[in-house]
């Protein structure tokens, strides 16, 4: 299925392309797979993969075209190898408050790159080359094991 609407603060095009959009639409679901869907490491795995920022995107996007309703937003996660535990969730209604803010940052920076022409990326225009740091973290490790003398030049 395929979903557009333009976005009424800045008139570009959404697309999503919901999983399914069940007939009575008060519950989206999306369906996911994962190596490990416990709570604590599947918790952390749809912060990174940016799932909330999807959920609130796919729920702005129908809310567009099929008016303002109260929705859920599921994730169906089947994991990846065997016994292939299937579990459900559902994404909190404050988390995609969160994500819909990011989303706007988003939507208003693609906007601005469409009107400008300038699409900015990791590096500065003019400055192709940038400098890569060590984390603080892997820093402090390093100078702990140089204080217990366990690293040195020798």
């Amino acid at each position: 299925m395929f979903l557009a609407a333009k976005d009424p603060k800045t008139g570009v095009w959404l697309r999503a392309r919901p999983d399914v959009l069940p007939t009575t639409m008060e519950i989206i679901p999306d369906v996911k797979t994962a190596v490990d869907a416990s709570a604590d490491v599947y918790e952390r795995a749809a912060t990174r993969f940016g799932y909330f920022e999807s959920a609130a995107f796919y729920l702005d996007v129908i809310a567009a075209i099929y008016g303002e309703a109260k929705r859920r937003f599921v994730l169906i996660t089947i994991e990846k190898s065997g016994p292939y535990e299937v579990v459900i969730d559902h994404l909190d209604d404050i988390d995609i408050d969160f994500a819909r803010m990011r989303n706007r940052k988003a939507i208003n920076q693609f906007a601005d790159c469409l009107k400008t022409g300038e699409w900015h990326g990791y590096t500065p225009p003019g400055k192709p080359i940038r400098q890569l740091l060590m984390t603080n973290f892997e820093r402090s490790l390093i100078n702990q094991a140089i204080e217990r003398g366990e690293l040195s030049y020798d």
